[in-house]
């Protein structure tokens, strides 16, 4: 008997040490953001800050000639500019100053803390096709109340979802 417990005491030790060096961990408890490439992208050089102010500080971007990303790629971004006021739009980093455009790539939000969304109406649920990064409609609806939201996409042409299931997404009104 004494055998035996030992045993499963063991075991047990070993499951929780393993599950504890195989764990993924987000930096700092921050939101993920993932740029998805749907073609080839340009990459743009942060220069100095032409406008604005300390909170809401505006940059140049200029476009860097010997290198892009490959299409349908997947890159980090840490940072992000938070100026609306810029006149060829956001930019998310993927290097060290490495930017990309918001409106040359899809953007995927894996939100650090899970909220709840309550809808008012059905919404129509649809599926992301991982091989095309293309949101397919499926016959299946989300009937109001309450849901947990786990992530966001947001699209080039301003369509935006939300997560609701494994890979279930409604699309969030404009």
């Amino acid at each position: 008997m004494k055998k035996f417990v030992r045993f499963v005491l063991v075991s047990a030790l070993a499951l929780i040490s393993f599950g504890s060096f195989s764990q993924t961990v987000r930096a700092s408890g921050a939101d993920s953001l993932l740029v998805h490439t749907f073609k080839t992208t340009r990459l743009y050089a942060k220069g100095k800050q032409v406008a604005g102010n300390d909170w809401d500080p505006q940059f140049e971007f200029s476009p860097i000639s010997d290198r892009e990303l490959a299409i349908n790629s997947n890159w980090y971004s840490d940072q992000r500019t938070d100026s609306d006021k810029i006149t060829d739009g956001k930019y998310y980093r993927v290097a060290t100053n490495e930017w990309v455009k918001l409106s040359d790539v899809v953007l995927v939000d894996n939100y650090s803390v899970i909220f709840g969304l309550y809808t008012y109406k059905n919404y129509p649920i649809f599926n992301l096709n991982t091989d095309s990064f293309k949101m397919e409609k499926t016959d299946k609806t989300l009937p109001t109340n309450e849901w947990l939201i786990g992530s966001e996409i947001d699209f080039p042409n301003g369509d935006s979802y939300y997560q609701v299931g494994q890979n279930e997404w409604i699309q969030i009104d404009q």
